[in-house]
């Protein structure tokens, strides 16, 4: 009997992705700390993307608490589709968004 074979192929290979609910908590938490640079530019990191739902969601909190001036969003992930899947959300529904997204 395999270890995982109970699993999702993306559970076997270690891939845990952020339900909506909690994504907007921890949004909603980080914002409480952002101060956005007097001049400049608010940088964000996100070492591990998958499909984009924490980003999102930071990005829309942001928004609705109006801390959303020059914003440049870096991120990384392994797994391409997911990579993939998080540009696709984050360019739709932020066209403007200065967006750096790589594989790794």
């Amino acid at each position: 009997m395999k270890r995982y074979g109970g699993v999702t192929r993306k559970k076997a290979d270690g891939a845990t992705f952020t339900p909506p609910a909690l994504a907007g908590f921890v949004a909603r938490q980080v914002c409480q700390f952002v101060q956005p640079p007097a001049a400049g530019t608010l940088r964000i990191c996100d070492p591990a993307v998958g499909e984009g739902a924490l980003l999102f969601s930071l990005l829309a909190e942001l928004t609705r608490r109006r801390l959303d001036g020059s914003m440049e969003v870096y991120g990384f992930d392994k797994n391409p589709a997911s990579l993939a899947a998080a540009r696709t959300l984050l360019e739709r529904h932020y066209p403007r968004l200065r967006l750096y997204l790589r594989l790794g």
